[in-house]
């Protein structure tokens, strides 16, 4: 080569070297490319051919998980890593991974969540038992190792599933409470036809009964809110004398009937001779049957026990407590003679710090460690407050005995109990609340009772060590006499000492005690002083708020806790909230020419606080008035609790708006001991009379109230008086039966309008004087409104022999505030004194009374709207849709119209099945985000909403059952919203 080279370039030694090297330097690079090209070409068909042989794999394994799906969902959707396997034609899927011919093939399925959208989510949401992910791999090759690989999601259906309800037969088949289905458009809800009768049409059911005595002085009802297949219930006061046998009656009322009928349950007494064996008698509860009954409440605990609630004239036993229910089945004390239990009781006190206070105190300053006593601050000790009485360094040895004469001493007295004659003394206990500065020395406190004014003492008892910390410490109790037999004169403030005695080895200890109460337990009952009515009247009207009751007695307010009403006994009575509340009005006695009740600070039977009344027979505007108080009404607005009272005899204003709402204790300012504590003059301003009203203030006037209704947000007072009576001849009524009254500011109630100037003369507009004959009604302690649009009062004929005869049970028109007037009523001559009204859970309405007679007493009347073609409100509940297995409920849709003055809402439910079976599903309904007091609302003629996923209480979605439920409501009688059609989707 070099020759043939040397030959053509003879001339060019040196460029052939270079040529030589340039040569070689092109081949070091081009002959490795054309070599790598080479591999790169025959190895890039191979992975072409690779990747296409993947990609088959992945369509086959993709095919195949489609077809398993189709096959069986609860076969398909278990969560693991399997391979596809065909068999014949069809194709199973095998555990764990798969290779052939190099190739390594993988299905993947895992849960699919949700968010509250229903949008799938890869992190957090909740779990669609109806919806797998699937993961396909295919790899090959070994470093690197290549794959190919794809997700997805398969549903249990190869598409979106929903059930519809749109023709009348869909509709027919839920459940209708106050609707109806109609068929105008296909199949549509509507709200019921007002069939009932019309409030201003009455006419008194045939269904009545025969009440054991009488005749019944109060009635108080309630209906059941979820289901008109339970009972109403009805409790009535029947005893209108002491000697009155039966104090109580207890029964049903069928409910959604056209004409209900009532049937006794049982009845409540403690004549011995009407119980069928002396062994149901009940025994030690210091209560005899020698009592009225005034009036009558019901209250349903937290546990769902049942019990009826009578004001009565017992001056220690002001309400007497009687279960009726255990939340289960009756209770029945004589379960042959259907006699219920009685229960607990409340006494009126002037406050009730649950022990009696000590108003006295003194330092023992002979043989008594450094006869100092509590050195510092002793009265602290009279009052739970965090204020400590203080004995510092405390006695002159380091002795432990509780008698020795090292040890400080300290008496405390004048506890001020009432305890009647001839009581027998069950047991005396101690509250101490106490703390040391250290637990050196174990530093305890002994006590001592004296029954003579200190000159002989019972043996002592101890507390624990006392810590640092303040504890209470209790000693003795409802059955520890201390060693002696008591006698109720050893309890007067002359002759009953407590002593405290502080013990300890080291004498450098202080002693701190923030309180020392007694409590004196006899004849089954705990003593504290007793607040009584004057004359005997004893609790006249009581109502219910939340969970406090309310009762007026001898012109004040008294609450009392009902939350742990379960709890007590005959021998634990309710315990009162805060202090007594002073009302207008006083107790008045015919024939004496006296009114009267307690001064500040009075309790027992001291009444200094005393007028005269209009008339010796305590008659005022036509009424015999008895009573301070005739009828409270409460209500909860603006987060304060209100009770209205209609005042009675002896004074003027007639309405009386109480705050009750915050309980002043011992740090208030007054405290809750203090003489002034709820007092009209001073007193907390949350816990006393905010504001009155006088309906005529002229002089020579003659008014009374005699009922007061609230309304439920606190911003009208309806309220029924004597009316018709001119007693200062000034040619008007000094009064009118019915009254509308704006309490919107509750420190300042007022007419809707008046004459101008101070002091009023009375309402010019918002009255009702009576049309015709029944000016001469003289409305009774009974008083209801309904819907705001009506209000019923009854009462007796002022001047029976006369020959007119007014409608003893009037309905007023009331939806012009301003100008109320009759619209129907009934005449009834024997009269009514009290009413109630109940609205059951399909919205049929009925007025319960009890008629001042001895036989057929309760009497029922059937009201409803009195214009329009339709009910006020309704619900209809769909039926049971049940899905083939738990599924994700996930969106809805209804076509709905809503005429204005009209609205319809809806809620759905989703539950678990029972064995596959939806029959017996407990379905809780709920709106947006699974709040149960929420609604779906309409845009425009939709309702539309997203199903919420989760668990509310009994709601659960995912799950196989599904119900929704529509709200109709309407304020034009003659307008109705309606449900036309629903779409439900599940599963996506």
């Amino acid at each position: 080569m070099a020759r043939l080279i040397n030959k053509r370039f003879p001339n060019s030694g040196g460029q052939l070297i270079v040529e030589i090297l340039l040569a070689f330097g092109l081949s070091s690079i081009l002959i490795p490319a054309l070599f790598s090209g080479f591999i790169s070409g025959r190895s890039g068909k191979v992975q072409e051919t690779q990747r296409s042989q993947a990609l088959t794999y992945l369509k086959e394994e993709e095919e195949a998980v489609r077809s398993f799906r189709e096959a069986g969902w609860n076969s398909f959707a278990v969560n693991g890593t399997y391979h596809a396997v065909r068999s014949g034609n069809t194709w199973t899927l095998v555990q764990d991974n798969e290779t052939v011919d190099g190739f390594t093939k993988s299905v993947i399925i895992e849960d699919a969540n949700r968010d509250i959208d229903s949008k799938l989510v890869e992190i957090g949401g909740i779990n669609d038992p109806s919806t797998k992910k699937i993961t396909l791999t295919v790899s090959w090759g070994v470093l690197p190792t290549e794959e190919v690989r794809t997700a997805y999601y398969l549903t249990r259906y190869l598409e979106n599933m929903v059930w519809t309800q749109t023709l009348k037969a869909d509709f027919d088949a839920g459940t209708l409470n106050g609707t109806q289905v109609t068929d105008v458009s296909g199949g549509e809800v509507k709200l019921a036809n007002n069939n009932k009768a019309k409030w201003c049409s009455p006419a008194l059911s045939p269904g009545t009964i025969d009440l054991p005595d009488g005749p019944p002085k109060a009635v108080a009802a309630f209906a059941d809110l979820s289901s008109v297949d339970i009972p109403n219930t009805v409790f009535t006061a029947t005893a209108p004398e002491d000697t009155t046998p039966i104090k109580m009656a207890y029964l049903d009322v069928t409910a959604n009937s056209e004409d209900p009928t009532p049937s006794l349950k049982g009845t409540f007494t403690l004549d011995a001779s009407l119980y069928s064996s002396p062994s149901y008698f009940p025994s030690n509860i210091g209560l005899d049957n020698n009592f009225k009954t005034h009036d009558v409440k019901s209250y349903v605990s937290g546990s769902g026990k049942k019990y009826a609630l009578l004001a009565t004239n017992k001056p220690d036993r002001e309400v007497v407590v009687i279960q009726v229910g255990d939340g289960v089945t009756d209770s029945y004390q004589d379960p042959v003679n259907q006699i219920y239990k009685y229960w607990t009781y409340f006494n009126t006190k002037m406050y009730d710090t649950s022990f009696s206070s000590p108003t006295s105190n003194a330092a023992v300053t002979q043989n008594a460690g450094d006869n100092n006593g509590y050195g510092t601050n002793a009265s602290s000790a009279y009052a739970s407050d965090g204020a400590f009485a203080v004995d510092t360094n405390s006695g002159s040895g380091t002795g432990t005995d509780c008698a020795g004469t090292d040890k400080d001493k300290h008496r405390y007295y004048d506890y001020g109990f009432s305890v009647p004659g001839g009581s027998t003394i069950d047991g005396i206990e101690m509250s101490l609340i106490a703390k040391a500065d250290s637990v050196t020395g174990s530093p305890k406190i002994c006590v001592q009772l004296s029954w003579d004014g200190g000159a002989t003492w019972t043996a002592t008892k101890s507390t624990d060590n006392l810590t640092v910390n303040s504890a209470t410490y209790s000693l003795g109790g409802s059955a520890d006499t201390w060693g002696r037999t008591w006698s109720d004169t050893d309890f007067s403030d002359a002759n009953f000492r407590v002593r405290v005695i502080n013990v300890a080895s080291n004498t450098q200890r202080d002693f701190s005690l923030d309180y020392i109460g007694a409590k004196i337990y006899y004849n089954g009952i705990s003593s504290l002083p007793n607040d009584q009515a004057p004359f005997g009247y004893g609790g006249r009207s009581m109502t219910i708020l939340g969970s406090r009751g309310y009762i007026a007695s001898g012109g004040y307010l008294y609450t009392f806790d009902l939350s742990n009403i379960d709890s007590k006994s005959p021998s634990s009575p309710l315990d009162q909230v805060g202090c007594r509340i002073q009302l207008d009005g006083y107790d008045c006695s015919p024939g004496t020419g006296t009114d009267r009740k307690y001064s500040s600070g009075e309790t027992g039977t001291s009444w200094s606080d005393t007028t005269g009344p209009a008339h010796d027979d305590c008659s005022d505007g036509g009424n015999v008035e008895l009573f301070a108080s005739n009828h409270l009404s409460g209500v909860t607005a603006g987060g304060n609790n209100y009770i209205f009272v209609a005042v009675g005899a002896g004074t003027n204003p007639e309405l009386d708006i109480v705050n009750a709402t915050n309980i002043p204790d011992s740090a208030s300012s007054p405290a809750i001991g203090a003489n002034s504590c709820g007092r009209i003059s001073g007193g907390n301003s949350s816990w006393k009379m905010a504001g009155s009203l006088d309906f005529n203030s002229r002089s020579g006037t003659e008014e009374a109230a005699n009922s007061v209704f609230v309304k439920s947000d606190g911003t009208r007072a309806y309220i029924s008086s004597n009316g018709g009576i001119d007693g200062n001849d000034d040619g008007n009524p000094d009064s009118h039966q019915f009254y509308v009254v704006d309490t919107s500011t509750k420190s300042a109630p007022r007419f809707l309008s008046g004459v101008p100037g101070f002091p009023t003369y009375g309402a010019t507009s918002g009255y009702y004087d009576g049309d015709a004959t029944n000016i001469q009604l003289f409305p009774r302690r009974s008083l209801t409104v309904l819907n705001g649009l009506r209000a019923i009062i009854v009462g007796q004929d002022g001047a029976p022999n006369d020959g007119i005869e007014p409608k003893e049970y009037q309905v007023l028109n009331i939806e012009d505030e301003a100008a109320p007037f009759y619209c129907g009523g009934i005449n009834f001559l024997p009269g009514f004194n009290d009413l109630t009204s109940v609205s059951e859970a399909d919205s049929d309405n009925f007025v319960y009374m009890v008629a001042n007679t001895m036989e057929k007493q309760l009497k029922i009347i059937e009201g409803g709207p009195d214009s329009g073609i339709y009910v006020p409100s309704g619900v209809f509940e769909s039926s049971v849709f049940t899905a083939p297995l738990p599924t994700a409920f996930n969106r809805f849709t209804a076509s709905v119209d809503q005429p204005a003055n009209t609205t319809v809402r809806m809620q759905v439910g989703v539950a678990a099945s029972s064995g596959g079976s939806c029959v017996g599903a407990n379905f809780s309904f709920v709106g947006p985000g699974g709040d149960t007091g929420s609604y779906f609302t309409p845009l425009n003629s939709l309702i539309s909403g997203t199903i919420p996923l989760g668990v509310y209480g009994a709601y659960q979605n995912p799950e196989m059952c599904f119900k929704y439920k529509a709200l109709l409501d309407t304020t034009n009688f003659d307008q109705t919203p309606a449900l036309n059609d629903v779409t439900v989707n599940y599963s996506p």
